[in-house]
């Protein structure tokens, strides 16, 4: 008789998430994400060489992943001979193997030791703000929202545009030679009129795409809100002297769990458009992320799901910026990875610089005091796919500015570490909310003028 996931032990059983024997039960296969057991040791990464940082830790993961993971592909590999699994794919940032088997597949492989837990490969639902058209800029030519963090005078007065970083974006793709974006894309050469998207752009949805798209509008605003400028009326960008890059893990409204996972090991080690050679001297200094998890949001409902490509991000010294969610006011709505005590989360202000109602408040998943600050993220205009701009309101278009400001203190001093960024951006943000730091504003909004002036002038 076979074995079914009813007849494994209890405590093999409590490695398998709830959701996996739903789908069983209902269609007979489930496509899962099995997390190994063993981790890659990190702490070899404080070195402060920035490119050596990253390929020892890329190294670390792949040596790691390729040994442990070897017995479990080869039992998958047997199994996928007699149609008992299929769509294998081994992924090295989590230690992770993603796979679509039956029951007693999955009932066996809940029985191996090398096997930590087995999780949902599920569409995670990602509400996309809507957008108003906004045409013509503002008489200024600064947004508002630019303007009342500082970061026009951080350009006018003290000459730092972000220039020589690399900012990634994690989002539904990006219209990738709209005005405001075309001369900031890494794959742009001016000179000589031409682009490449290898090691710039990755569509880790069902699409594959091969050149950078962006059918939803969400990741073309959020990376203008970062880079914007066409050299016009229309300086929408935080950091406009920086590069961008893009990975596409967002599509018809969701993000699949592996789609995630993809992502985050593509930013630590870009690859060509095959997903080959990966570089990690290649990567960004920070990334942005508006989406995320929580309980709330049909088909996340594993915590832990992100927290080893989290720590992967850190060691290798990318800077984690995730957008706070947009299920305030209520207490404890912080959506994950943004939730983690490791990462960097963002809230979201006004005109009136006050909060705004749906911004997701504290404490976090693992009770620390969440968001760390608060931007501009109501009425933000900014780029669309379809070349114009818009209006587009929620955390997602917040945690853009603390991205484009991270860009501005490494222009200043390249050799700040994440440690150092969070500290000067949360030391120099305007103090909001009591006290400080609390579980609706962090500490406080953020003010670029102030923090690359502490940066370069020490207050």
């Amino acid at each position: 008789m076979d074995k079914t996931l009813q007849s494994i032990s209890p405590q093999d059983f409590s490695k398998v998430e709830k959701k996996v024997t739903e789908v069983l039960n209902e269609d007979g296969v489930a496509s899962v994400v099995l997390h190994l057991t063993e981790k890659a040791d990190l702490q070899g990464s404080d070195t402060r060489d920035w490119k050596a940082k990253g390929w020892i830790v890329v190294d670390a993961l792949r040596n790691v992943a390729s040994r442990s993971q070897a017995p479990v592909l080869s039992f998958l590999r047997a199994n996928e001979l007699v149609n008992k699994a299929s769509a294998i794919e081994p992924l090295w940032i989590c230690n992770c193997i993603v796979v679509t088997a039956d029951a007693e597949t999955i009932a066996a492989l809940a029985g191996r030791p090398d096997i930590k837990s087995i999780s949902a490969n599920q569409p995670m639902k990602i509400d996309l703000e809507p957008v108003t058209p906004a045409p013509l800029g503002p008489q200024t030519d600064v947004e508002w929202n630019i303007a009342i963090i500082g970061a026009d005078s951080v350009w006018t007065d003290l000459g730092i545009t972000g220039a020589g970083i690399t900012v990634g974006n994690m989002d539904t793709g990006v219209r990738w030679d709209h005005p405001a974006l075309k001369e900031k894309y890494r794959g742009w050469d001016p000179k000589t009129g031409t682009v490449s998207h290898d090691y710039n752009w990755y569509d880790a949805t069902h699409l594959h795409s091969q050149v950078p798209i962006d059918s939803a509008g969400h990741g073309t605003h959020t990376t203008g809100t970062i880079v914007g400028d066409d050299g016009g009326a229309n300086q929408i960008g935080v950091a406009p002297g920086a590069k961008w890059i893009m990975t596409s893990i967002i599509d018809s409204g969701a993000t699949w769990v592996a789609a995630a996972h993809i992502g985050f090991q593509w930013m630590i080690a870009p690859t060509d458009l095959q997903g080959e050679n990966p570089n990690p001297d290649l990567r960004p200094a920070v990334v942005n992320n508006s989406w995320g998890c929580t309980p709330f949001v049909a088909g996340c409902t594993n915590v832990e799901e992100f927290r080893d490509d989290v720590d992967a991000w850190i060691n290798a010294g990318i800077f984690p910026e995730f957008s706070a969610g947009n299920e305030g006011p209520a207490a404890m709505s912080m959506r994950w990875p943004g939730g983690y005590a490791e990462t960097f989360s963002t809230g979201a202000t006004n005109r009136q610089d006050t909060i705004v109602g749906f911004s997701s408040r504290g404490p976090g998943q693992d009770g620390t005091t969440k968001p760390e600050v608060v931007a501009p993220g109501q009425d933000v205009r900014s780029s669309l796919p379809n070349g114009s701009y818009g209006l587009m309101s929620g955390t997602s278009m917040a945690g853009p500015h603390v991205v484009g400001l991270v860009a501005l203190l490494l222009e200043a001093n390249p050799s700040l570490t994440y440690d150092d960024l969070a500290s000067i951006i949360e030391g120099t943000a305007v103090p909001m909310g009591d006290p400080i730091p609390n579980n609706i504003y962090g500490w406080g909004r953020i003010d670029a003028y102030s923090a690359v002036s502490a940066v370069l002038f020490g207050k």
